[in-house]
C-alpha cells in the first residue's frame, strides 16, 4: 500500500515536473516571440524613420520655398511646385554637404521661376536680397543644378528641361523694377514697351550692347526713363544701380552705347509721355558729346 501511494506520488510529481517543463517551455516559446515580435518593431520604426524624417525635410523645404516666394511677390503656384521638386531632387544627389541649404532653395526657386517665364523672371540680385545670401553662391549653385537636371530623368516628370520664355527676361526685369520704384501703372507699361523695343532692336541686329547681361539692359531703360522730363519719380542712377544690383559704370556704358538710336526706342512712346522736342532735348547733346568722344578715340 505504502508502495503503491509512494509510486503514485511519484507519478504525480513527473506529470507536475512535466507541466512545469512544458509551461517553461512555452513561456521560453512566449518570450522568444515577444522578443522577436520587439525586434521587429524596432525593425519597423527603423524602416519607418527614413520616411518620417523625409516628410520633416519635406516641410522644411516648403517653408522655405514658401518664404522666398513670398518675398519675391511670386504668386505663381507652379513655380513653387516646382521647386519643391527640384529641391527633392537636389537632396536626393546630396549637393547639400557642400552647399548650404537655403541657398539650395533660392537656386532651385530662381531655376523654377526661370522655367516658369514671363512675369516669374527675377535676377539673381533679388534672389539673393530676398535669401540673404551671397549672389555668386546663389549662381554657382544654379548652374550646378542645371548640370544635374539635364542628366537625372525624374526631371522628364516636371516638363521638358528648357525655360518657358514667353516674354524675353530683360522685359520682365524691367517691368518688376518698375513696380519696386511704385511707378504709376502707364509707366510700368511705357517701361515694358521701351524694354521690348530694346530687345526686338537688339537681337541680331549687332548692336554694342546686345552681349550685355539682360539685368544690365533693364537697369539701362528705367535710366532712360529717368531723364524724361515728365518721369514721375526724381531717381538718379546710384540708386538704379542699388535697387538692381547693377554698377553705375555697367549702366552709363550701356546706355551711352543705346543713345545713337534713342530715337528708333522713343519713336512710339505715348506723346502725354515724351514729345519729340523733349527728347531732342534731353539727349541729343548728350549723343553729340558722345561722338564726338568716339571721333577723338
Amino acid at each position: 500500500m505504502l508502495n503503491g501511494g509512494h509510486s503514485l506520488k511519484k507519478k504525480n510529481n513527473s506529470h507536475i515536473s512535466s507541466e512545469r517543463a512544458c509551461v517553461y517551455n512555452k513561456f521560453n516559446i512566449s518570450e522568444t516571440g515577444f522578443f522577436t515580435s520587439l525586434s521587429t518593431a524596432d525593425a519597423s520604426v527603423n524602416r519607418f524613420r527614413p520616411t518620417l524624417e523625409t516628410n520633416i525635410k519635406s516641410r522644411r523645404f516648403f517653408k522655405d520655398i514658401e518664404f522666398l516666394c513670398n518675398g519675391l511677390n511670386l504668386t505663381n503656384q507652379r513655380v513653387k511646385n516646382r521647386a519643391c521638386e527640384i529641391s527633392s531632387e537636389m537632396a536626393a544627389n546630396g549637393i547639400q554637404k557642400s552647399i548650404r541649404l537655403l541657398t539650395i532653395h533660392a537656386a532651385c526657386v530662381l531655376y523654377a521661376a526661370r522655367m516658369e517665364g514671363g512675369d516669374s523672371n527675377r535676377t539673381f540680385r533679388e534672389i539673393a536680397m530676398v535669401a540673404a545670401r551671397p549672389q555668386k553662391e546663389i549662381a554657382r549653385c544654379f548652374k550646378i543644378i542645371g548640370k544635374i537636371l539635364t542628366k537625372t530623368r525624374h526631371y522628364n516628370s516636371m516638363g521638358s528641361n528648357t525655360f518657358d520664355d514667353n516674354r524675353h527676361p530683360t522685359i520682365s526685369f524691367a517691368k518688376n523694377y518698375a513696380i519696386y520704384l511704385n511707378l504709376p501703372q502707364q509707366w510700368v507699361l511705357f517701361t515694358e514697351h521701351l524694354a521690348s523695343k530694346t530687345v526686338s532692336l537688339g537681337t541680331g541686329s549687332g548692336k554694342s550692347w546686345e552681349g550685355r547681361s539682360r539685368s544690365s539692359i533693364a537697369a539701362t531703360v528705367l535710366y532712360i526713363l529717368s531723364r524724361l522730363p515728365k518721369f514721375p519719380v526724381r531717381l538718379d542712377v546710384k540708386k538704379i544701380a542699388f535697387r538692381t544690383g547693377v554698377r553705375v559704370s555697367t549702366i552709363m556704358s550701356c546706355y551711352r552705347d543705346m543713345l545713337p538710336v534713342i530715337n528708333q526706342l522713343l519713336d512710339s512712346a505715348p506723346c502725354e509721355m515724351v514729345s519729340e522736342k523733349e527728347i531732342t532735348n534731353t539727349f541729343d547733346c548728350e549723343l553729340i558729346a558722345c561722338n564726338h568722344n568716339k571721333k577723338i578715340a
